[in-house]
């Protein structure tokens, strides 16, 4: 029976802790957009009002007002869109420590080993050409190495 190495275990928990920090960065970007919502639809009343506003540049302050209320709405957007990407990688996140788990469980560490290359090389690609962050990329890279050392050994 193979005994399970302190990286195949560090790896699993790295994963966990990466999927609370997901977990965290997901109820943030729910919390903004429910903000960028509201910033919306203050906007949205505050440009409705203008209408009536008699001021010494007639017609001038309008188009401002407008302004703010669209990139108040795109910013609404763009935090959905970054919730909804946030969530998928939470969930692939969840998927892969749950099938750790049951694989080290059952003492299969070189598919566990594999599981966790092939996943995180491709998190760690998406997020070195997608993002272009380095610090997120070699935080991905550990898994990966780990999973390398696991194989090697």
């Amino acid at each position: 029976m193979e005994k399970v190495s302190k990286a195949t275990s560090f790896s699993t928990i790295l994963i966990g802790i990466y999927m609370v920090i997901f977990s965290c960065l997901e109820i943030g970007a729910i919390l903004f957009c429910k903000i960028a919502g509201d910033a919306t639809m203050t906007g949205v009343n505050i440009t409705a009002m203008t209408g009536g506003s008699d001021d010494y540049i007639s017609g001038y302050l309008i188009v401002p007002r407008i302004l703010g209320t669209v990139f108040s709405g795109m910013a609404e957007i763009t935090v959905l869109i970054l919730a909804a990407v946030l969530f998928i990688v939470l969930l692939i996140f969840l998927a892969v420590l749950i099938i750790s788990c049951i694989l080290i469980k059952k003492r299969k560490l070189k598919a566990d080993a594999w599981m966790k290359i092939i996943i995180f090389s491709i998190l760690t690609g998406m997020s070195a050409f997608l993002i272009q962050s380095s610090v997120l990329a070699v935080l991905l890279a550990v898994p990966v190495v780990l999973g390398a050392y696991v194989l090697t050994k």
